[in-house]
Order: C-alpha cells, then structure tokens, then sequence
C-alpha cells in the first residue's frame, strides 16, 4: 500500500491482494490516515479481492457520504472489475468500472496431471484462506483449467473458506480445521470445503456483510450447502469445464 494526501483527499495505491488476511491492513492504514473528506483508491496493481475487500469499501462510501465526501476507486481491471460487475457494487463506485474480460469461446484441451484430485487439512484461522486459494488455483492451473474458470474457483473457495474461519469456530477458544477437496467428475470440477464447527449461524460483525454466498453464486455452476446433526458444515461447489 502506498499513500498519499493532497489537502482533504487521501490518496491510496493498493497492490497485491485484498482478502480476510489484507483487509485489516488498509483498515488500519486509513483510520491511521484519518482525518480526510474525499479518498481515492487506486487498484490498477490489485490483483484480487473478495467479500473482506468489498466490506471495507462500502464501509468508506458511507463514511464519504456522512462527512460530505466522496469514495473515487479506478483502475481496477480483469478479476478485480468483474467482482464489482458481478456484486452489483460497479454501480455505487466512481467511475463506472470497466467490465470482466469476455468468456473464451474455446475451452483448451486439458492436460493430464499425476493426480486429478486436490485434498488438504488446514487451520481455521485468516492467513489459510490465501494459502488454500493459491493452492488450488495452482492445482487447477496444472490440470489445462482455462484462467477466467480458475478465478471464478479462487473467489468462491475464498468465500468458502472465510465463512469457515469467522463463523465455524466462533464459540470455540481455540481455532479448529477447514478440509478441502477437489476434483474431477462428469465434465465437471468440483470442491468441497467443510469445517467441524458451529455451522452457518450468522454473525452481526461479519467482515464479509453477507456478500459470501452471493459471490458463490454467481462464481459456480451450483453449490449447495449441508450441516451435518453432530456440527460442522460443507459447501459443495460445481464448476462446468
């Protein structure tokens, strides 16, 4: 992140990724920045974001309106555009941000890999929700996966996994798992992310503002959600190859 002020406008750069792990970061940078009217994000070095990042931004467009400002983000392009266009959220934001890339009319050939099925255990806690979406983006990449098909994957599993670590293991003292699963099946990839926790019970300070399971939606071809009766729950997502 880099900063900047031009008299009432605080001017920020945001590079890299947005995510549960990052937010926290920018969220503290600007309360350290304030106090400012008008702020302006540049994100043409943003390369992700999901429901954490846009919780933030809403955030700021209504702190702009309260003190009489205004939020001005540009530069967002590729996946980050396409989660603003698919949220709805390109709408509230100045400028109008430009549109997601095309969907390929070809879908390439897929290459076989050593093994077609991605499985791992990992901690509930904020910095696994990057690791297992590199992860898996890395795994669906080797398979010949098509790069907007491994975005819409990256997104969803990160909503996925974000809801695991605020919401699974909220009355616990210590944080539990989140298991993931992929694979190959029937002209379909599929992941499955489960916990062992509390199941979806919704919180009030939920960092993703109910945006999560929309953002599922509308990255998968179906996903459905279960709670099993001993606790715990599992998403399963479909992607059409």
């Amino acid at each position: 992140m880099r900063v900047r002020r031009d008299g009432d406008r605080l001017l920020v750069t945001v590079a890299g990724e947005l995510d549960l792990t990052t937010a926290p970061d920018l969220e503290e940078l600007l309360l350290a920045s304030a106090p400012y009217v008008d702020l302006e994000l540049d994100l043409a070095e943003l390369a992700f974001i999901d429901s954490s990042g846009l919780r933030l931004l809403l955030a700021e467009r209504e702190r702009a309106l309260r003190d009489g400002g205004r939020l001005l983000v540009k530069g967002a392009q590729g996946s980050v555009a396409r989660v603003f266009s698919i949220s709805g959220l390109d709408s509230h934001l100045e400028p109008r941000l430009p549109r997601g890339a095309p969907r390929p009319a070809h879908q390439p050939e897929l290459r076989p890999a050593a093994d077609n099925a991605f499985a791992g255990v990992y901690a509930a806690e904020p910095p696994s929700v990057s690791a297992i979406r590199h992860l898996l983006c890395d795994w669906a990449r080797a398979l010949g996966i098509r790069e907007e098909l491994v975005g819409s994957i990256g997104l969803a599993v990160s909503e996925a996994t974000t809801n695991v670590v605020v919401h699974a293991y909220a009355d616990e003292p210590e944080a539990g798992t989140v298991t993931v699963e992929a694979g190959l099946e029937d002209g379909m990839l599929f992941v499955k992310v489960c916990d062992e926790g509390r199941g979806m019970k919704p919180r009030p300070d939920s960092p993703g503002l109910g945006l999560g399971l929309p953002l599922i939606a509308q990255m998968t071809d179906g996903f459905e959600v279960h709670e099993a009766e001993t606790g715990g729950t599992e998403v399963r997502m479909r992607f059409a190859l």
